[in-house]
């Protein structure tokens, strides 16, 4: 955890993550993968027990559980920013809906797709060469 954040969280009464402790109680993965230092099961429960965690409920010594994953939504992080090279395709997608995060509109995504298959300009815009000085 960045040192800033671990002081404002002690100075509002909080303190880091348990797992975080874990972390700091236990040498670093890279010196346990490269033989430099051991690393037990043993000496992941006894980390987890100091920081106050049940290490196999915590997933330090057992999978973690099952988790599903969340129904895909478009949002509006998802598809503002991006370049459309072609003016009249971005336009009919902005018609369609597609740049506001909201559900399409059934006709117009139609035509946006078929606008796709018919082979408007997908790649991304020219870039101008350096401009010569004066």
């Amino acid at each position: 955890m960045a040192a800033d954040l671990a002081a404002w969280h002690r100075s509002t009464g909080g303190d880091v993550d348990p797992d975080t402790k874990v972390w700091a109680a236990l040498p670093p993965p890279w010196q346990v993968l490269d033989g430099t230092a051991s690393c037990t099961r043993a000496d992941v429960e006894a980390a987890c027990r100091t920081a106050g965690l049940d290490p196999e409920k915590s997933g330090w010594t057992a999978p973690a559980p099952a988790r599903r994953v969340a129904a895909f939504r478009r949002t509006p992080e998802l598809v503002h920013g991006i370049a459309v090279a072609d003016p009249v395709w971005a336009s009919l997608l902005r018609r369609a809906g597609a740049f506001s995060g909201g559900p399409l509109k059934p006709d117009l995504a139609a035509d946006a797709l078929h606008g796709l298959r018919a082979g408007v300009v997908t790649g991304d815009l020219p870039v101008a060469g350096p401009r010569e000085t004066e």
